[in-house]
């Protein structure tokens, strides 16, 4: 008895770890299949291109042209997934660009000196829905805020074509390539914005307005990805599914935060993390980037610099100008 309990021991040892085995594999099917069938779901939805009228815009072109030239290995990327595109919007394109604006572009450039950067206006965001996803035109139509519709963009453009989309009023302070620092095979960068649980005002006066849509928030205003990433794919259809089901009003009401904002984009990368056992907390704590599976979440410094932690981490300071998305939230896109 004494001789065979030790073998019982390794026995179970072994039987356990199997277990623990079946476990994490079962786990990781359901990730990728639960992202698999989203992406597939959006590319059947969008595949009906129009091909009937020839293209006019020259943002377009160069943006198919950049992506095809990464798909092929012309053209390095930003790293192994990421190409070294990158996308801002200036809607308002009746309107010489500001000088604000054009320091953000300038500083992408300046950093960015061999990317293929493009600043989309009212004009190429019509052709690329007429082009390349008429289906979505009816659905675009009935959003009747521009701002919803801009945010949506953002994430089309990158689900598209991938590389990097930056709002209007952020400065780039470092090259793209090294946003990643040492890791080359990431598929999605993002970084944190701020919580909640750091506001002392709403803490102190809980019934107010909540600043965030989040308890802890992930930017929005910058995103790096690479083309069809399931992450952004399945933040797509949520808003597909929203638009769908909701009537106008419903949507003239809808937090924008929540339909393709920060809130919904950080609903998205929490449900992924929590798959490999992170939390909010892991990502609110953080005082180095952490990479889970394929996506790389950069701490505060990352896209907030603000003399707030490791100048070696910022990439992006957000400048928070906000005056241009409230013109667009009272202009019509159509």
């Amino acid at each position: 008895m004494v001789c065979g309990w030790p073998l019982r021991r390794v026995k179970i040892f072994k039987m356990f770890n199997l277990l623990v085995l079946v476990i994490v594999t079962l786990l990781i099917a359901d990730i990728y299949g639960r992202t698999i069938s989203c992406n597939n779901h959006l590319i059947r939805l969008f595949s009906q291109r129009n091909t009937s009228s020839p293209r006019k815009s020259k943002i377009l072109h160069q943006a198919i042209e950049a992506t095809q030239a990464f798909y092929e290995k012309r053209k390095v990327g930003f790293n192994n997934h990421i190409p070294s595109i990158i996308h801002q919007i200036w809607y308002d394109s009746e309107k010489p660009v500001p000088p604000q604006v054009a320091s953000s572009i300038e500083s992408f450039r300046h950093w960015n000196p061999y990317a293929t950067h493009l600043l989309w206006e009212k004009e190429d965001l019509d052709e690329l829905i007429e082009q390349l996803y008429p289906s979505l035109s009816h659905l675009f139509s009935r959003l009747p805020r521009v701002i919803l519709k801009v945010d949506l963009l953002r994430f089309l453009l990158l689900q598209q074509f991938g590389g990097v989309y930056s709002d209007i009023d952020t400065l780039c302070l470092k090259p793209a390539y090294d946003w990643s620092n040492e890791y080359r095979n990431v598929s999605l960068i993002v970084g944190y914005e701020a919580s909640l649980r750091d506001d002392i005002v709403w803490q102190s006066h809980p019934t107010l307005p909540k600043p965030l849509a989040r308890d802890v928030q992930l930017a929005s205003w910058t995103v790096a990805s690479a083309p069809l990433h399931p992450l952004i794919a399945k933040l797509l259809q949520g808003c597909v599914e929203k638009v769908k089901n909701m009537t106008e009003h419903d949507l003239f009401e809808y937090d924008v935060l929540d339909f393709a904002g920060p809130g919904a984009w950080t609903d998205v990368i929490l449900e992924y993390i929590r798959y490999y056992g992170y939390t909010e907390d892991h990502i609110y704590h953080a005082q180095k980037p952490l990479c889970v599976g394929d996506v790389y979440i950069l701490p505060a410094p990352g896209f907030r610099w603000e003399n707030n932690g490791d100048p070696h981490l910022a990439c992006i300071r957000h400048t928070f100008l906000g005056s241009w998305k409230k013109t667009l939230s009272r202009q019509s896109f159509k």
